[in-house]
C-alpha cells in the first residue's frame, strides 16, 4: 500500500537530514590527513641562502611557517589537491596570529618531489588576502585563482 504524500514526505525529510548530518562535509576537521592532505608533504621543508632559513613544518593537521620576519602557524582546515605534486592547504590562523581581514590563508605548493623538494609560498597580495570565512577561503584560493595570490615560489628542501 502506498504511503500518503503527508506522511510521505516529512519523514524522507528527516531521514535524509539525519544522514547529511552525520556524513556532511568535514571541511572544520582537525586532521588534514582526512581531508586528503598528501602524506608526502608531511615533514620539515627549508630553503637556506646568505639572507637566513625559511621554511614550512607540515604535520597531518597543522602547517608553520619558519621565518625572522613573519612567522605563521595554524590548523589545517581544507585541502585541494589540483595534481598529485600541486594543489593550496587553507589554515586557520592560531590564536596567536589574527588578521583583521580574517583567519584563513591559502598555501600553494608544486613541483611536490617525495623526501626531495617543493615549491611553496602563502598567498599574498598588498591589500591582505586572508579571508574572513573557510567558504570564502575554499573559493578564493583555486587553482584558477593561484596568479592573483602567487608570483613567487619559495623551492624547499625537505629534511626529515
Amino acid at each position: 500500500m502506498f504511503l500518503s504524500r503527508s506522511k510521505f514526505s516529512p519523514s524522507v525529510l528527516v531521514f535524509l537530514f539525519t544522514i547529511l548530518l552525520f556524513t556532511g562535509c568535514k571541511m572544520d576537521d582537525d586532521n588534514g590527513g582526512g581531508l586528503g592532505l598528501n602524506s608526502n608533504l608531511i615533514g620539515t621543508w627549508l630553503y637556506t641562502d646568505d639572507w637566513g632559513t625559511d621554511g614550512y613544518t607540515i604535520t597531518a593537521n597543522k602547517v608553520s611557517y619558519i621565518s625572522d620576519w613573519f612567522p605563521i602557524a595554524g590548523t589545517i582546515r581544507y585541502v585541494n589537491n589540483f595534481t598529485g605534486s600541486a594543489g593550496v592547504i587553507i589554515i586557520e590562523y592560531d590564536a596567536q596570529h589574527s588578521d583583521p581581514k580574517g583567519n584563513f590563508i591559502g598555501i600553494y605548493f608544486r613541483n611536490l618531489n617525495s623526501g626531495v623538494s617543493v615549491q611553496m609560498g602563502t598567498a599574498w597580495t598588498e591589500e591582505g588576502a586572508e579571508e574572513p570565512t573557510l567558504a570564502a577561503a575554499v573559493e578564493a584560493f583555486t587553482a584558477g585563482n593561484e596568479g592573483a595570490y602567487m608570483s613567487y615560489y619559495g623551492t624547499y628542501l625537505w629534511t626529515d
